[in-house]
């Protein structure tokens, strides 16, 4: 006797949540779920018009609750449970503080375990030192096109303003790597760094990690 109305009720609060998302995802006002509900209402008497169960479809339309208050309580529902398993997954995460706590030394110096602006600022150094003139650059062009191993035909520029072209520098970076190392070489430049078996061990996962964030920063951008 009771089960129907229950999973009515149900179905309704879940839709309800749903069109609550839907709002904070574009931004809208909270009271704009009166306005979906409404719009839902006169849709319905004539979508519906000729289905056997529209009495049943309306009826389950107008129990949907989506005043501001109850939006507003619906996305403060969702918000708390997402910084829930935020928290949740971090208490997981064994290499966490391993890689972001700043512990610092008697100095006041940061000690960290991976220095990423180092490598970045190397890396860009090295790009830029190729790039910066016509002649290298077209100079390694030219080498490129030689190396019929080599993926790439130019290197990539990295620019502070867009977070998401790190990743895809230091990506074409680690790919000509033996390129670029082998161009500065045969110009006389100190290469001993980009040899050094740490540095394109940290190379490899600061790439690796950036590209990883780029993926799951441009999942959220296609839900939103």
């Amino acid at each position: 006797m009771f089960t129907r109305p229950a999973k009515q009720s149900k179905a309704a609060t879940i839709a309800s949540f749903k069109i609550s998302h839907i709002l904070a995802k574009h931004k809208k006002p909270f009271e704009d779920g009166s306005v979906v509900k409404e719009a839902f209402i006169e849709a319905g008497e004539t979508l519906f018009g000729d289905f056997k169960n529209k009495t049943e479809i309306m009826s389950a339309i107008r129990e949907l609750q989506l005043s501001r208050p109850t939006v507003t309580r619906r996305i403060e529902v969702m918000c708390q449970d997402i910084a829930d398993k935020l928290k949740h997954d971090i208490m997981e995460c064994t290499y966490f503080s391993l890689q972001f706590d700043e512990s610092t030394d008697m100095t006041d110096t940061a000690q960290l375990f991976l220095n990423t602006e180092e490598i970045m600022g190397i890396a860009t150094k090295i790009v830029n030192s190729i790039r910066a003139r016509s002649l290298q650059r077209r100079l390694f062009q030219l080498q490129l096109e030689d190396r019929e191993s080599a993926e790439h035909t130019d290197l990539v520029l990295h620019t502070d303003v867009r977070w998401l072209s790190r990743g895809k520098f230091l990506e074409r970076f680690q790919e000509l790597l033996p390129e670029i190392t082998a161009f500065l070489d045969e110009r006389g430049y100190d290469t001993q760094i980009v040899k050094n078996e740490k540095w394109l061990t940290d190379l490899a996962f600061l790439t690796d990690i950036t590209m990883h964030l780029n993926t799951v920063n441009l999942e959220l951008q296609e839900k939103t």
